[in-house]
């Protein structure tokens, strides 16, 4: 017995200097975002005299919420996205729109000989930020559409007002391709709910050039064959289907148009936070107490 509980001391405290470990470590506290401040964001693509077109998409908060501009919240887009592999593929979807439907940048750039552009004096907000393909005579070079984050959360806790940016430009040969068009539904168990077919338009530099219907006869899906890549090739679906949210995903010369079934969506139960989990450490000392006081308990019954 007296063995007993020598080891529940000893466990004790060795639970107890983990506690103390934890309360060590540093904590981040997310600090408010100074909504009123001066931002810049900086472009640095490595091609020069790349235009570049900045389209705000949402505001941002005090506490970083998101909430979408006027101008933008007629697409039906999920913009309670959160990871960032939706945000991408958000930036290529609403870069098709933005063509189809001519929308005024709020600023536009081109990149000087090192490869490089600022957008000076902007307020807080999620940007869309968008580069036009440059060509020489045997190379189009293009650069994904990005959703920019002013301002940017750092590791730290804290907020970066200036933040940069570097894309990687894609080098595509001057050829003919084909194009591919692909429905995806994302509606299992209502399916009840689809239209009969959805139509898709093709954009050439912006100008919609072609319209087709996809639907079950054709397995959702076409190929338009033989386009030059010396334009820039888009397609967006014409009008997204009641109920269901659009995302566009684009790799290589295959296109995937996904609708969404709308619902409730998943919204996480407290804000996350940049720093150290700190559930744990009540618990973790809560035991560790414990453990001593039963070993304390147990050697005063020893002793008598």
């Amino acid at each position: 017995m007296k063995h007993f509980f020598k080891e529940r001391r000893k466990y004790g405290f060795m639970i107890a200097v983990v506690c103390l470990l934890c309360l060590s470590l540093p904590i981040y506290a997310r600090t408010l975002v100074d909504i009123e401040k001066e931002c810049r964001i900086s472009v640095q693509y490595h091609v020069e005299n790349t235009e570049f077109h900045l389209y705000k998409v949402a505001d941002v908060t005090k506490t970083y919420g998101f909430p979408v501009t006027e101008e933008f919240a007629s697409y039906e887009i999920d913009f309670d996205a959160l990871n960032s592999e939706q945000w991408k593929n958000m930036a290529e979807t609403l870069a098709g729109y933005v063509e189809r439907d001519a929308l005024e940048p709020i600023d536009m750039g081109t990149t000087d000989e090192q490869g490089c552009v600022n957008f000076e004096n902007i307020s807080v907000g999620v940007y869309l930020v968008v580069g036009k393909q440059v060509k020489d005579d045997n190379y189009i070079y293009r650069c994904k559409p990005f959703l920019a984050f002013v301002p940017l959360e750092m590791e730290d806790g804290t907020w970066n007002y200036e933040p940069e940016f570097s894309p990687k430009p894609s080098e595509d040969p001057i050829e003919l391709i084909d194009l591919s068009a692909i429905k995806v539904w994302k509606d299992e168990g209502r399916e009840d709910s689809r239209p009969k077919q959805i139509i898709v338009q093709l954009l050439k530099n912006g100008e919609i050039v072609d319209e087709i219907a996809l639907n079950p006869e054709n397995n959702w899906r076409f190929i338009w064959q033989d386009l030059s890549s010396e334009f820039t090739w888009q397609a967006v679906e014409k009008e997204v289907p009641e109920g269901y949210t659009v995302e566009s995903i684009k790799e290589g010369n295959v296109l995937q148009i996904i609708n969404t079934k709308e619902g409730e969506p998943e919204k996480p139960t407290v804000l996350p936070q940049t720093g150290q989990l700190w559930w744990p450490v009540p618990v973790l000392a809560f035991v560790g107490l414990l453990f001593l006081v039963l070993g304390f308990a147990g050697r005063k019954g020893n002793e008598r």
